[in-house]
């Protein structure tokens, strides 16, 4: 069930997530685990939700390569935010960016 949109309820707080279905929920933290051109990064940013082929193989003309990529974003100000631009975590045969 899809996100629609989300509602951030302020520090400490959580968010109300709007779904696809017309319910909601109220969540802690929200994950948005949507893809590349994720409907939530795109809420988080001001962005435009781009839309997908009917086969869900293509989006902004782009065909799905098979591969998977998991990468994290955040808006919080870390102390050393404008240091790291990013971090990357390393594991056996996997990686996880954040930024």
């Amino acid at each position: 069930n899809p996100v629609v949109s989300y509602d951030d309820l302020g520090e400490n707080m959580g968010v109300k997530v709007q779904l696809a279905d017309g319910t909601t929920a109220d969540a802690d933290v929200l994950v948005g685990s949507d893809g590349i051109w994720s409907a939530v990064r795109a809420q988080m940013y001001g962005e435009e939700i781009k839309k997908s082929s009917a086969d869900l193989k293509k989006r902004q003309g782009c065909t799905y390569s098979g591969y998977t990529v998991f990468a994290g974003e955040t808006v919080l100000n870390t102390q050393d935010y404008f240091e790291t631009g990013y971090k990357v975590y390393i594991g056996p045969q996997r990686s996880f960016v954040t930024s």
